[in-house]
């Protein structure tokens, strides 16, 4: 793959072989592609989540469960699928609307109200009271960095 942002007609060649070009390709959970843009990862990253959501979504609607529960339940499951492998991306700032989106759409459900109207996203980061997603994918690109200078220290 070459990633530049001109046609690049470069043949690679080992052995006499020519390498095949591709324009994406996945490497260990994450799409790369030849643009250099995030914009395949964050989509597959959402297209995953978005399924894990309905799949749980008799849970996440449950009149039984406490919203605390219900909060954890996306802490804990829903936030590391949406998020897996971002620490290392360039964000860009549509790229945190679309992950803010899908995050907004999830607490609506949970909360009973799909009306924008009604529950606007000020009152619904009151309600839910949950730090942002760039802090939390700071935290996991940090809890990353002190435990790998762990490991190289012992």
């Amino acid at each position: 793959m070459i990633i530049n942002k001109k046609d690049n007609l470069a043949a690679v060649k080992i052995d006499n072989k020519e390498i095949e070009e591709v324009e994406a390709f996945h490497y260990l959970g994450s799409t790369i592609n030849n643009k250099g843009t995030p914009d395949s990862a964050i989509t597959h990253n959402i297209e995953k989540a978005k399924s894990t959501v309905i799949k749980m979504r008799p849970i996440l609607i449950c009149k039984e469960l406490s919203l605390g529960t219900k909060i954890k339940l996306v802490d804990s499951s829903i936030i590391p699928i949406l998020t897996y492998g971002l620490e290392s991306i360039v964000l860009r700032k549509q790229d945190w609307t679309r992950l803010e989106t899908v995050l907004n759409t999830i607490w609506r459900m949970i909360l009973g109200t799909n009306d924008r109207k009604q529950l606007d996203v000020q009152q619904l980061k009151l309600k839910v009271n949950l730090p942002n997603l760039a802090n939390k994918i700071m935290q996991t690109d940090q809890a990353y960095h002190i435990r790998r200078i762990k490991d190289q220290i012992t």
